[in-house]
């Protein structure tokens, strides 16, 4: 089969009508068959084997996976670059994300999946200018008080880095032009180390024997008994520990110690909305956001399991000292500047410029508001599969779960990769 873009074509059946077309007009002029064949053969192997070329090209520029393909465009394209106050702060924990992107070899991709994103060296030469940058603005924050105009020069050198170093690419994704963003929070939970009332609901490491290819309703029923890190008291909130991909722990036997669990593995089945699940339960049931549905499973955790088991994929977590929350790339998170992402697709430390709205329900404005800021890809949640979906870091505390919790909009991805 040949394909070209996004067709595919049988050779036989090319070649049979070619062959007819041809013929038509050129059988008549030659006397040898034989001859007329070969000349005939070799004429189309050289406008097929053009064909193929050409049709690789362009699956290699645009089409870079089944998923999504890139338009390359400029920073005057991007809604609201030029107004932007926060080049600066995206700039600063871009470089937090360089010590891990250093760690690499430099001679593998930056992408575990497409080519186009560069080596992993090209980065790491991008983080010593990022460094440069950033000690470049230090300098000028010791010598000079931080007014109103001092914060616009500091955030204008940020603006002149990315557009020096990078090249922004616009995201569309099966011929759907808009992404979705949400938004997520670090979820606060109360818990203990030993299985006692109220906290009868296990939180898992991965296991020793390494194996996490296994359902969540095994591992709720047992399968896993012995890698348990901590229990806690909230059946609904435990499953939105996994949703967000990390949360704070407030340990029972001493309030003054809080630990962090943070993403570590999942076991590989696919994420399943349990929406779909509550619904067939109860028809009438209105619930769209995260606050309705933890209120929901709370009120009738006669059946909460059953419908939490509805979605089989399981996140397995670390437990980590409170330094922050930290994401999957090992590094602590920023309110409204660290995005979660599907890192098969893209790296940890990809700039992702959004455009976005922010609406009454989790903006400090009481109407709809745009919304446009350069994100960093820093973490991993168990919800977001695809190019065209980016969960949005909220921080934590109950101001943050509830902006997280309905944040449900449409939006533009542009990707900044190395010149």
């Amino acid at each position: 089969m040949l394909f070209t873009g996004q067709k595919i074509f049988n050779i036989k059946t090319i070649y049979y009508l070619f062959f007819n077309l041809i013929n038509n007009f050129f059988y008549k002029k030659f006397v040898d068959y034989c001859i007329y064949q070969k000349i005939l053969l070799n004429l189309f192997l050289i406008i097929l084997h053009t064909l193929i070329i050409s049709g690789c090209s362009r699956i290699h520029h645009n089409n870079i996976n089944d998923d999504f393909s890139l338009k390359r465009v400029t920073f005057n394209d991007l809604n609201r670059w030029n107004k932007s106050n926060t080049h600066y702060q995206s700039l600063q924990v871009f470089t937090l994300s360089c010590k891990p992107i250093k760690a690499r070899d430099p001679s593998l991709n930056f992408s575990k999946k497409i080519k186009k994103f560069g080596k992993n060296y090209q980065w790491q030469k991008l983080c010593d200018v990022a460094e440069d940058y950033i000690n470049k603005i230090e300098k000028i924050k010791k010598y000079n008080k931080l007014n109103q105009n001092q914060r616009y020069k500091l955030n204008k050198i940020a603006k002149e880095f990315w557009e020096k170093n990078f090249t922004p690419y616009f995201i569309t994704h099966k011929n759907k032009k808009r992404g979705i963003i949400t938004g997520y929070f670090s979820i606060e939970l109360k818990g203990s180390r030993s299985m006692k009332s109220p906290f009868i609901y296990p939180i898992y490491k991965v296991p020793d024997n390494n194996k996490i290819k296994i359902s969540r309703k095994d591992i709720e029923n047992g399968a896993i008994k012995g890698s348990e890190i901590i229990y806690v008291d909230d059946i609904a909130r435990k499953y939105f520990l996994h949703v967000q991909g990390s949360g704070k722990i407030v340990l029972n036997e001493d309030n003054s110690n809080t630990i962090i669990l943070s993403y570590h593995k999942r076991n590989g089945f696919p994420y399943r909305c349990i929406n779909e699940k509550i619904i067939k339960y109860y028809p009438k049931t209105k619930i769209g956001n995260t606050s309705e549905i933890i209120k929901w499973l709370n009120e009738h955790k006669n059946i909460a399991q059953e419908i939490i088991n509805h979605d089989p994929s399981y996140i397995f977590f670390k437990e980590q000292k409170y330094n922050g929350f930290i994401g999957a790339q090992g590094i602590p998170l920023t309110t409204e500047q660290s995005a979660a992402v599907d890192n098969t697709i893209y790296s940890y430390g990809t700039p992702i410029w959004v455009d976005t709205i922010m609406n009454h329900k989790h903006s400090v404005h009481k109407v709809n508001s745009k919304y446009s800021r350069l994100l960093i890809a820093q973490d991993r949640g168990g919800a977001i599969n695809g190019s065209n979906r980016i969960d949005l870091f909220f921080g934590s505390g109950k101001n943050a779960e509830r902006r997280a919790s309905s944040m449900r909009e449409y939006a533009d991805f542009y990707i900044l990769l190395p010149h």
